[in-house]
């Protein structure tokens, strides 16, 4: 029966680490592979308004399709990766403050120190790995007004003006990850996760002693 159970402890300890790196891996690929695909079409939409061509419409047709592409990716990891996402907010939340409450209230050796801060160390990190690509993609989004901005739009016709203002207009509509729409999920996210646990230990602490 031992046996039994140590080998389903280390099955279940690779199954988590095999799907935790997979998932962790898919999710920071698209988020890189979507940032990429704008940073592509902010210059190719800025190349097209800078060189003066007697049509450009075709040419910025498709890359309004390859916008509306891109939002629709945006929108369907943002659905699929939801739920994830408010999981491991709560989780590296509710793990930083009780590994902080232990490094504050008990005395450690060296050893249990050391572990107790690389485990916070990786939840902090795991977590970033969610915030600062998903930041990245809106940056990327909100910063296609920009790039249509300060190319030479005004020289092309008006029919090729309000093409690229509904693209404006389009992408002025900051949207971030969510956490099954509970919170956003970017580097503010990351920078209140780190707060709140600190601030957690403080109160606590400061109510013990009183």
């Amino acid at each position: 029966m031992f046996a039994i159970v140590v080998s389903s402890q280390f099955y279940c300890v690779w199954l988590c680490i095999a799907v935790l790196t997979a998932y962790d891996f898919v999710y920071v690929t698209c988020c890189i592979h979507v940032i990429l695909q704008l940073r592509l079409l902010k210059h190719n939409i800025k190349d097209a308004l800078d060189k003066y061509e007697e049509n450009p419409k075709q040419r910025l047709c498709c890359y309004i399709r390859h916008h509306q592409f891109l939002y629709s990716v945006f929108h369907r990891m943002r659905n699929i990766f939801s739920v994830m996402l408010l999981f491991h907010y709560l989780v590296t939340l509710g793990s930083s403050c009780f590994v902080l409450l232990q490094l504050v209230l008990r005395d450690m050796d060296a050893v249990s120190y050391a572990s107790q801060i690389i485990t916070i160390i990786f939840f902090i990190v795991q977590f970033g790995l969610y915030t600062f690509p998903a930041e990245g993609v809106a940056f990327e989004f909100l910063d296609v007004p920009n790039a249509i901005y300060i190319s030479k739009w005004y020289r092309n016709k008006v029919e090729i003006q309000k093409l690229v203002l509904y693209v404006m207009m389009k992408s002025q509509q900051q949207q971030y990850f969510s956490g099954a729409g509970l919170i956003d999920i970017n580097v503010e996210t990351f920078d209140s996760v780190l707060r709140k646990a600190i601030s957690f230990c403080a109160v606590f602490k400061n109510v013990l002693n009183n």
